[in-house]
C-alpha cells in the first residue's frame, strides 16, 4: 500500500482514466519462478484496490439518492456518478533487472509502443498544421546552438527572432504562442504564460528547472547550508554564525531566509560552471522587491510563501485616525519564505489555540479516497496567504481574524481522512455571521484546490458538540449555503438549550 497503492490512489485523483503501467525493478534479486508469481500478486492487488474503491463510490451514490431530502445533494450526486465512470487503466507489471542495460533500452521500447496504441491513446494522432513542425525543428536547432545559454532560459521576443531566421514562413508573435502551447503540453519546451512574471519567458530545457528547484527542495537542505563555501559566503555579506541561525530558522519554522536563498543559489549556480552565471544569478532571484523567476515559480505552484520577519509590533507606527489616510512605511525587515514541506509538528500553534474544548463550533471536510499528497501544503499556504496573521504546523495551521482564531487540522488515515476547521464558540449570537464567512473562506479555498484533483470526491459535516455523541449534520450542496447556515445555527441553539 505505501510503495504502489499509496500512487495508484493519487494517480486516481490527480488524472482520472489515465494510462498507468507500472516497471517491477530488482528482477535480479529474485529466485527463478519468482517473477511471474510477483508480477501477478501485484497485478491482482491493485484490481482489488481500484474494485474497493468503485464500490465506495456506490455506497456513498446510494447512501445519497435514498435521502428524503435527496434533492439538496444533486451536485454531490452527479459528480459521484461521474467518478464512478472513470478508473485508471493500470497495465500488466513490466519487470526488469535495472542494473542491466538491455533491460533498460526493452522498457523504453515497451514504453514507445505502448503509447503508439490507438485503443489505449485514442487522440495519439492528430492533424497539425505543417507549421507546427517546422517551428519544433527550428526551436531545436536554437536549443542545440552553442551560442544558446546552457540553461536554455530565453526571452519570448529572443527566441521569436531566432526561430523567424530559420524558417522562411511568416510566423506571427500569436501563432509562435499557439505552437509554443503545444510544445509545453508535449514537453519539449517549458513556458508558464499564467505566471505573469514569467510570462515572457520560455525555458527550452526543461530538465534544468529540476536543477532550480532542488537548491530548495531537497532532503538534506539543512545539511546543504552547512557546506556553503566561505568565499560564498562573504561575497553576500554572510558569516558561519548567520549560517548556524538560517539552520535554526529551518528546523524551527521550516523558513528560510532570503539571504540564505541567495547564497544558495549562488553556490549551486558557482558548481554547475554555466556561462553567464552572474547575469542569471539576478534572473532567478529577481531585483529590489521584485522576485525573480525561482520564487516565482515555488510561490506558483503554493510550495513557498513570502512573510516579513516581523517579531513585534512598531512602537514608532503612526497613529490611526478613522477617515484618514494611513500611511504605510515599507518595512527594512529581510523577507523568509515559509516552506510546508519543511514543517515538523512543533507546539507554538498548539500552545496558542490552547486545546480543544467541547463548545468549539467545528466542520470536517471528509476525502475519498484519501487527502492527496500535498494538498494540505497547498492549502496552509493559499490561507496563511490570505490571512497574515498565522502559524503553522506540519499537521496544522491557526489563522486570526478580527482577533477571531480558526485551526485548521488535518487527519489522514485509511477509511478517515479529513480536515478539521475549528473555532470557539462566539458569545453573542450576532457573532455566529463573522464566524461563518471566516469558515466558508477555507472552505472556499479549499474547494477551489480540489478543482487540481478531478477524481478527488469530499463531503463536510458537522459533528455533535455533545460529549459522546457520535452524529453528525450532513451539509448539502455548497450552493445551498444559506439553508445550511439557517439549519447549522438551529441545532446549534438547540444543542445550547
Amino acid at each position: 500500500m505505501d510503495l504502489v497503492g499509496f500512487w495508484i490512489k493519487n494517480l486516481f485523483m490527480r488524472v482520472p482514466n489515465s494510462v498507468v503501467l507500472t516497471v517491477g525493478t530488482h528482477m535480479d534479486l529474485c529466485q527463478p519462478g519468482e517473477v511471474e508469481e510477483k508480477c501477478k500478486d501485484i497485478e491482482e492487488r491493485i484490481y482489488r484496490l481500484l474494485d474497493e474503491h468503485k464500490a465506495n463510490l456506490t455506497h456513498f451514490i446510494n447512501n445519497l439518492e435514498e435521502r428524503q431530502d435527496s434533492e439538496l445533494y444533486l451536485e454531490q450526486t452527479d459528480k459521484l456518478r461521474e467518478l464512478s465512470n472513470c478508473t485508471v487503466n493500470v497495465l500488466n507489471v513490466f519487470p526488469i533487472n535495472g542494473t542491466n542495460y538491455n533491460d533498460i533500452e526493452k522498457l523504453q521500447n515497451h514504453i514507445l509502443n505502448t503509447v503508439c496504441k490507438e485503443e489505449l491513446f485514442p487522440n495519439i494522432i492528430k492533424m497539425l498544421p505543417p507549421i507546427y513542425k517546422v517551428v519544433e525543428n527550428a526551436i531545436i536547432e536554437v536549443k542545440q546552438n552553442e551560442e544558446t545559454p546552457q540553461h536554455g532560459i530565453m526571452d519570448l521576443d529572443h527566441l521569436l527572432s531566432e526561430v523567424m531566421l530559420k524558417t522562411t514562413s511568416d510566423l506571427s508573435k500569436n501563432l509562435l504562442k499557439d505552437i509554443l502551447r503545444y510544445l509545453h503540453r508535449i514537453g519539449l519546451i517549458v513556458w508558464y504564460e499564467e505566471i505573469k512574471p514569467l510570462l515572457n519567458t520560455v525555458f527550452l530545457k526543461p530538465s534544468f528547472l529540476i536543477t532550480v528547484f532542488k537548491i530548495l527542495v531537497r532532503h538534506d537542505l539543512y545539511n546543504q547550508l552547512w557546506s556553503i563555501p566561505a568565499e560564498v559566503l562573504i561575497s553576500e555579506r554572510a558569516f558561519k554564525r548567520d549560517v548556524l541561525k538560517w539552520q535554526e530558522m529551518l528546523q524551527s519554522k521550516a523558513m528560510i531566509r532570503f539571504q540564505a536563498i541567495r547564497v544558495l543559489v549562488k553556490h549551486q549556480l558557482e558548481t554547475l560552471c554555466l556561462q553567464d552565471t552572474e547575469e542569471l544569478f539576478h534572473d532567478l532571484i529577481g531585483h529590489g522587491t521584485q522576485n525573480g523567476k525561482l520564487l516565482s515559480l515555488l510561490m506558483h505552484f503554493q510550495i513557498c510563501m513570502s512573510v516579513r520577519n516581523v517579531k513585534k509590533l512598531n512602537p514608532r507606527a503612526p497613529e490611526f485616525f478613522p477617515g484618514n489616510q494611513w500611511s504605510v512605511k515599507d518595512s527594512h525587515k529581510e523577507m523568509c519564505y515559509p516552506f510546508p514541506n519543511y514543517l515538523k509538528n512543533f507546539m507554538e500553534v498548539t500552545e496558542r489555540w490552547g486545546g480543544d474544548h467541547h463548545e468549539d463550533i467545528h466542520i470536517r471536510v471528509y476525502f475519498s479516497p484519501l487527502i492527496p499528497e500535498g494538498f494540505f501544503q497547498r492549502l496552509m499556504v493559499m490561507a496563511c496567504s490570505f490571512y497574515s496573521t498565522h502559524w503553522i504546523e506540519k499537521d496544522n495551521f491557526l489563522l486570526v481574524n478580527n482577533g477571531k482564531p480558526l485551526l485548521v487540522k488535518q487527519f489522514n488515515q485509511r477509511a478517515d481522512s479529513y480536515l478539521e476547521i475549528r473555532s470557539r464558540k462566539p458569545k453573542r449570537s450576532n457573532d455566529f455571521q463573522s464566524l461563518w464567512d471566516f469558515k466558508l473562506t477555507i472552505l472556499s479555498i479549499a474547494e477551489k484546490l480540489c478543482k487540481e484533483w478531478p477524481g478527488l470526491f469530499y463531503y463536510i459535516r458537522s459533528p455533535c458538540r455533545t460529549i459522546g455523541c457520535p452524529d453528525e449534520f450532513e451539509w448539502p450542496d455548497m450552493d445551498e449555503t444559506e439553508s445550511i447556515y439557517d439549519m447549522y445555527v438551529l441545532m446549534l441553539l438547540q444543542l445550547d438549550y
